[in-house]
Order: C-alpha cells, then structure tokens, then sequence
C-alpha cells in the first residue's frame, strides 16, 4: 500500500518517516537516543529507541509512554518507568 504524503492526516494520524529520526527525551529533558525502527504489533506500534552508546530499547507507541510529539522539531518525550531501558 503506498500513499501520497501530500494527502491530508487524520487527527493523530502519522507517516513511519516522521518518527524515524526523532531524537527521544525524557521529561526531564535528558537526551535518551533516536527513533530508529517501528514494530508493527497487532494491540499497538513499538518504537525502538537507540541510545548514544548504541544500546537500544523499546517503548509502545501509546499515550501512556508519549508525553510530546513534536515531529516538525523531530522531537519526541517519552515517559520512562522503572526497567524499560
């Protein structure tokens, strides 16, 4: 399936080539990696997060992890909670 991005997105709608490349932060504003694959899961989409050292980890794509999308600044904030990364 391929579409056009000059078509217009639903509220919450995305392309996977605006969140790849995100820098990723927490809500303390640290610097935690980069957007570098989507998982496509049956229940919701996993975003795979690779830190500065090169380690990676993974996050579902859902409002309890996503605290700011802000793709035109290629920046996303996350919530971190205890043994997610």
């Amino acid at each position: 399936v391929y579409a056009s991005q000059d078509d217009d997105l639903e509220e919450g709608e995305f392309y996977y080539s605006d969140i790849i490349g995100c820098d990723v932060y927490d809500e303390n504003n640290q610097h935690l990696g980069e957007v570098i694959h989507i998982l496509e899961m049956p229940t919701q989409d996993i975003l795979e997060i690779e830190e500065p050292n090169g380690k990676t980890f993974m996050i579902p794509y859902v409002d309890a992890f996503i605290v700011d999308e802000d793709y035109d600044n290629n920046r996303l904030v996350i919530r971190l909670i205890e043994g997610i990364r």
